[in-house]
């Protein structure tokens, strides 16, 4: 059986998976592509966030968005750039739409339904995932690898990606807690305050990247898995 991490793993060997049958391959991601898009210069005018998200409740953009109501209250300038298909839960985007007019945030959030993420990538400062539930999520990878932090829910492997299971690379962003939306705007708040740290941090995420989660790292190890079968 093949899992994408160590963590994943030991629920396995917990479920009583024989240690000799499992293996981890992490997913992979076209790197250097991402790594190639050019690169935000932080404006003090404005935070622009950006979420990589289907609009369904397991990604919690309800969370999000109040999420963006304490960071304004906090007086942090900011825009996030919600991206992702809305047509899966439609009462739920529904939901989304009115909490944001609700809140007196139209100004402040744009949902724009289905992109081509790369191409909005370069107008960001940091990313924000705020999931209930995850495994490895791609968009993280994908953000990581195109130089930009990360403030996430502590769910899946999230942690992981951005710390680092035991190399040198250094912290690529935050992590918090489940649907603790006011956690999520203090770490924002913290990154529009320390703006050296969106290039320090997304730093460190392309090279975590870069070492351990190519496609081409991805496609080897099941190469050698089928190889050794």
């Amino acid at each position: 059986m093949v899992t994408l991490s160590a963590r994943n793993q030991q629920h396995q060997l917990a479920a009583g998976a024989a240690p000799d049958r499992l293996a981890v391959i992490p997913n992979g991601v076209a790197g250097a592509d991402y790594a190639a898009l050019p690169r935000h210069r932080f404006s003090p005018q404005a935070l622009q966030i950006g979420a990589i998200v289907r609009l369904t409740p397991i990604k919690d953009i309800v969370t999000l968005i109040h999420a963006c109501d304490y960071l304004r209250q906090a007086g942090v300038p900011f825009h996030c750039t919600v991206m992702g298909p809305a047509d899966e839960d439609p009462a739920y985007a529904r939901r989304c739409r009115e909490l944001i007019a609700a809140l007196d945030l139209a100004e402040h959030i744009t949902l724009t339904g289905k992109v081509a993420v790369a191409d909005y990538l370069p107008r960001l400062d940091v990313l924000v995932l705020t999931s209930i539930s995850e495994s490895q999520p791609l968009a993280m990878l994908e953000g990581m690898a195109a130089g930009i932090p990360w403030v996430t829910t502590n769910v899946g492997d999230c942690q992981e990606l951005l710390t680092g299971p035991g190399d040198d690379d250094g912290r690529a962003g935050f992590v918090v807690r489940p649907i603790a939306p006011d956690q999520i705007a203090d770490k924002l708040a913290w990154f529009y305050r320390h703006p050296d740290a969106l290039a320090t941090m997304g730093a460190a995420g392309a090279r975590r990247v870069l070492a351990r989660y190519q496609l081409t790292h991805m496609v080897a190890a099941y190469t050698a898995l089928y190889a050794s079968a």
